[in-house]
C-alpha cells in the first residue's frame, strides 16, 4: 500500500505540469499583444430583445495588439487601415464569504482607439471575459445595448 503513495503523488504533479501552460502564467496585457480575427460578433439591443448576429461586418478585419500599446486594423478585403492605441486597465475587488476568508477578483478592461486616414475616430472599451492561447472573449455595454465579441488568434 506504501508503494502506490509515491507514485500517486507523481501522478498528481504530472497532471498538474500537463494541464497548465506558460500561458496560464502570463499577465494579462502579454496576452493580448498579438494578431486577432473576429470569429463572432452579436449585437444585443435590448434586454428582451432577440440577439443579432453582426459578424459580417467584421468578418475581414485583423487587430493587431502591440506591445508598445499600438493597435492596427487592417482589412484583409480591401487593404485599408486604423492605427490607435490600447490600454488595459484592472479593477480589483476584495470580498469576505461566509466562511470569513478573503477573496479578490479582477475585471480587466481593454480601450482602444482605432483612427482612419481621413481622421475619423472609434472607441472601444471591452470589459474582457477570457483571454486564452486561442480565444479572447468580450463584450462591451452602451447603455441596454450590448455587443458581444469572440476573436482567435492568428
Amino acid at each position: 500500500m506504501r508503494r502506490w503513495i509515491p507514485l500517486a503523488l507523481v501522478l498528481t504533479l504530472i497532471g498538474l505540469c500537463v494541464g497548465c501552460t506558460k500561458y496560464s502564467f502570463m499577465p494579462m496585457h502579454k496576452k493580448i499583444v498579438g494578431v486577432w480575427g473576429y470569429e463572432k460578433v452579436v449585437h444585443r439591443p435590448g434586454l428582451l430583445k432577440n440577439k443579432i448576429n453582426i459578424t459580417r461586418e467584421f468578418e475581414h478585419w485583423e487587430l493587431h495588439f502591440r506591445e508598445n500599446g499600438s493597435v492596427e486594423a487592417y482589412n484583409l478585403k480591401d487593404g485599408s487601415d486604423k492605427i490607435g492605441q490600447w490600454y488595459l486597465d484592472e479593477y480589483r475587488s476584495t470580498y469576505v464569504d461566509e466562511d470569513g476568508s478573503t477573496n479578490m477578483e479582477s475585471e480587466y478592461i481593454l480601450s482602444f482607439n482605432l483612427r482612419d486616414a481621413r481622421g475619423k475616430e472609434e472607441n472601444y472599451v471591452w470589459k474582457l471575459g477570457t483571454v486564452t492561447a486561442k480565444r479572447l472573449r468580450a463584450y462591451e455595454d452602451f447603455g441596454k445595448e450590448s455587443r458581444h465579441y469572440v476573436l482567435y488568434r492568428k
